[in-house]
């Protein structure tokens, strides 16, 4: 946290005494320390300025921290609804699960949060093969509806490999499908998140197949949000023809493997066919901007996919043509049908629309009387309580009526204050802790006149959304829809901040480094490297770098890294290296060179001749262990040499050992070098390991 500094420390005495004790070091030849003196009576009058100051700056409130913050590009957050992932199991017929359905955990209520095609289909069988294995060797898991543990495309995955998806039934021809992947990921050192970065460079590259017409074709429209079987995600496809049954009367999907370089083998945990995401929200009303189209005699038609759309109340706007955000109410014939998930609105007296964006607004029945927040008097600095609880700031929607033509709303913007606001900007701010509207002075930011409509808004628990796994289990809508559960806890809810809150953010921010100019700066970003797991980096000073002649390239930096794998001695592959240079080159300094070395592993043979108190049986074990440890301990430090003393001292000061005879280091690698003491000098990307160990025990009986 940022320190809290008192800057009014200093009363006006004492800062007169202070500038008075100072004159004898500035000035010797002022020697006239009276009040009558002119000096003395400049001092004073320049000791109330300072004090005066210094209580001016002392009385800072939570605007002026709020001013600040922004000057360092961050805000405070409001509050972030919770988020979740469902599984629906017990289907018995297509259905489309329209955006904004309702689930519950116990009284805590989740809204889906888009219109979701499920089936009656189950994963029935799951089936990894390697062109390197006979057929019958292939790993089959039937998932059953609980954890499984199944590398994806074996143990050791080179290209080639492919991996089965067996259905009961077939998947509908014409539907976007989703399956939903979750991986392994317990392992010692953390995969980099993706999350869409562009320095991100794929470690493998695979395509999908579907079944059809007694061949494999490829899926149309294939996204992957796994990152190539990287991290927990959605995959998205269209099938190209209509599916058959192939092998044991199962509908197949099958992804193969063309190109590997995993650190890693991706072993797959979860997979889900009808998997919902949902929110911790309430939604009161919602705005949707829907492109009208023209149907038989030039009708215009809306199509929205929500709950509200189908069951709640509504009202749609028209744009005014030539004025931007300005819209009247539709009063006209309205006819609504809903199927399939899909809310058709024809409007029969609406015709030469067609293509123009219109604002269909939909809300709750009970929250009707509740929707116009106030009404505005053109006068400047309005305020407006809601009067909603929980009632978030993101997703809001205002429209306020103007008194100049009858009829017209106006779309006003929400901002986080009005420092760069023009009289003529709709603008206004939200408070979510108070629940507070503010509009501008009429200087900054327009002051509203008519009516204010709350066109879209939800609530949300922030914080108390985040239930544990297993809880969201009911259902509340039409459809015949049950079996539903969230596997995983919901995550990601958070109450409002506050302004101290919203300090520590910034303090942890600025320390996140985002340029590379020490070489702390370059081991830190290759660790943050996008899809990557580093285990450990090192930047190897210019001095142990120097050319034959004895000069130094003092503007490149060498960097040497070792990647995570379940290899014993893994190096980094074309992917890494491409994906620590696409991070590296926009963040380095302009005329520096970046080089990776790859990391040099140095077998390590030990003998040793140890005298022990008793033909004691467990001590050559003993031995092993602690050299073994040892070794383990410096795994990942490069450059660091094997000493000599050492190693002596791990055997010598064992139990039951009376004394070392001798010890022998040898070395295999290159660039080793040794010293006058036996010590084994690495090169500076080397890294030392156990490869043999042997000792002679005797007696000292």
């Amino acid at each position: 946290m940022l320190p809290i500094l008192s800057l009014d420390d200093e009363r006006f005495e004492e800062i007169v005494e202070k500038a008075r004790k100072m004159i004898p070091n500035l000035s010797p030849d002022w020697t006239d320390y009276n009040y009558h003196d002119p000096g003395i009576t400049i001092i004073e009058l320049l000791a109330w300025l300072k004090e005066l100051q210094q209580f001016h700056m002392d009385q800072i409130g939570p605007l002026h921290v709020r001013k600040y913050l922004m000057l360092l590009g961050e805000s405070v957050r409001g509050r972030i609804p919770a988020t979740a992932r469902l599984t629906a199991d017990c289907l018995e017929e297509e259905l489309v699960l329209p955006g904004g359905s309702r689930f519950y955990a116990s009284g805590i209520e989740f809204e889906s949060l888009y219109s979701r095609f499920l089936q009656p289909v189950r994963i029935v069988q799951l089936i990894s093969v390697s062109p390197f294995k006979k057929p019958d060797e292939a790993k089959r898991i039937v998932p059953g509806g609980k954890k499984i543990h199944i590398p994806v495309f074996g143990t050791r995955p080179e290209g080639g490999e492919s991996f089965y998806i067996g259905l009961s039934k077939p998947l509908s021809p014409g539907r976007e499908h989703r399956i939903y992947f979750s991986f392994y990921d317990d392992y010692p050192v953390k995969r980099n998140p993706v999350n869409g970065a562009d320095t991100f460079a794929p470690l493998a590259k695979t395509k999908m197949e579907a079944f059809c017409n007694g061949r494999f074709l490829p899926v149309e429209n294939w996204r992957d949000g796994t990152y190539q079987f990287l991290e927990n995600g959605d995959c998205s496809f269209l099938l190209p023809e209509t599916m058959e049954a192939g092998e044991e009367g199962l509908y197949w999907l099958r992804v193969t493997l063309l190109q590997a370089e995993y650190d890693v083998p991706p072993i797959l945990e979860w997979i889900d066919l009808n998997e919902i995401e949902v929110s911790q929200r309430h939604t009161l009303s919602e705005c949707l901007e829907l492109k009208a189209q023209a149907g038989e005699n030039r009708q215009i038609y809306l199509f929205a996919e929500t709950c509200l759309a189908a069951s709640g109340e509504y009202e749609i706007y028209l744009p005014e043509s030539g004025k931007e955000d300005v819209f009247h109410r539709y009063d006209g014939p309205v006819e609504r049908r809903s199927a399939g998930g899909t809310t058709e609105f024809c409007l029969p007296q609406l015709t030469a629309r067609e293509g123009e964006t219109l604002l269909l607004l939909c809300y709750e029945s009970a929250f009707s009387g509740s929707r116009f927040i106030g009404t505005g008097n053109g006068f400047p600095l309005q305020e407006y309580e809601t009067g909603i609880t929980g009632l978030c700031g993101g997703g809001m929607v205002l429209l306020a009526e103007t008194l100049e033509e009858s009829g017209e709303w106006l779309r006003w913007e929400q901002v986080e204050d009005f420092t760069g606001s023009k009289p003529w900007d709709r603008h206004y701010t939200y408070d979510e802790r108070t629940g507070l509207l503010c509009f501008g002075d009429c200087d900054r930011g327009m002051a509203p006149e008519g009516r204010i409509l709350l066109a879209a808004g939800h609530t949300s628990l922030g914080q108390g959304g985040n239930v544990k796994a297993g809880t969201i289990s009911r259902y509340e809508g039409p459809l015949k829809l049950e079996g539903v559960l969230n596997q995983e806890d919901a995550h990601g809810g958070a109450d409002c901040e506050t302004e101290e809150d919203c300090l520590r953010r910034l303090h942890r921010r600025l320390k996140t480094v985002e340029r590379a100019v020490t070489y702390e700066d370059y081991e830190t970003l290759v660790k943050r490297t996008p899809g990557l797991r580093i285990e450990n980096v090192k930047a190897i000073p210019v001095t142990e770098r120097k050319r034959q002649d004895g000069t130094m390239d003092e503007t490149r930096v060498t960097l040497v890294v070792k990647p995570y794998s379940e290899d014993a001695r893994p190096k980094p592959g074309r992917a890494c290296l491409e994906g620590i240079m696409n991070m590296l080159e926009p963040r380095r300094m302009i005329g520096s060179k970046v080089s990776i070395l790859l990391p040099e592993y140095i077998g390590i043979t030990i003998f040793a001749e140890i005298e022990t108190d008793s033909y004691y049986q467990q001590i050559q074990k003993e031995v092993g262990t602690a050299l073994f440890n040892h070794f383990e301990e410096r795994k990942g430090s490069f450059g660091r040499p094997v000493l000599y003393g050492t190693v002596y001292g791990i055997i010598d000061v064992l139990d039951h050992v009376t004394g070392v005879k001798s010890v022998s280091l040898n070395a295999q690698g290159s660039g080793i070098k040794r010293s006058m003491n036996g010590d084994i000098l690495l090169p500076a990307n080397g890294l030392a390991y156990l490869e043999e160990w042997d000792c002679m025990i005797s007696s000292a009986g």
